[in-house]
């Protein structure tokens, strides 16, 4: 039996009619739709085996692929404790669940006890929220709906790299109009 002390970066996901519905655990969580008897430990799987700093691949042996998940695209958001804009991207994240499923594991930068945790606090101490998708960046500070849903439907379609290489030419156009 799974205690709550146990389910820090857990996720929950079963398939429910071709919906998905996941909820990544933090210190407390909740199992969507509560009332199904075919929720089990079977499709608990634990995050923190993966490491943050590889590029996550589903593989036909991994834990996310055995659960189902291997379909759906991987976000990564990397927030701080009492971030107030890495709230906004986890709201728009959870609206956009519905029409594109997909699995999203929080990291906080700021918990001592996370895998690598000195690496992405010294990368992203002044730049949180940052979003990863598979193991890329994608996604800085804040995100509209309209960039979010972009991000999403090229995920979808498995244009991983396109999406990366907008990002790094958005970063660098903002970088040359802030010049001093």
């Amino acid at each position: 039996m799974w205690s709550k002390a146990a389910m820090p970066s857990l996720v929950a996901a079963r398939s429910c009619g071709g919906e998905v519905a996941r909820q990544v655990a933090t210190q407390e969580w909740s199992c969507l739709r509560r009332n199904s008897k075919s929720f089990g430990r079977r499709r608990l799987v634990d995050l923190e085996s993966l490491s943050p700093i590889r590029k996550y691949t589903p593989a036909a042996s991994s834990p996310a692929s055995a659960s189902g998940l291997a379909g759906l695209p991987h976000f990564t958001l990397y927030t701080g404790t009492g971030c107030s804009l890495c709230d906004v991207v986890k709201d728009q994240l959870k609206r956009l669940s519905a029409q594109h499923p997909h699995v999203l594991r929080l990291y906080n930068i700021r918990d001592d006890g996370s895998v690598n945790v000195k690496y992405w606090r010294r990368l992203y101490q002044y730049d949180i929220p940052v979003l990863h998708l598979e193991g890329q960046e994608v996604a800085r500070h804040s995100v509209s709906d309209e960039k979010l849903l972009e991000i999403l439907t090229q995920a979808k379609a498995g244009r991983y790299s396109e999406t990366q290489e907008t990002f790094r030419e958005e970063r660098l156009r903002n970088s040359r109009d802030h010049s001093f």
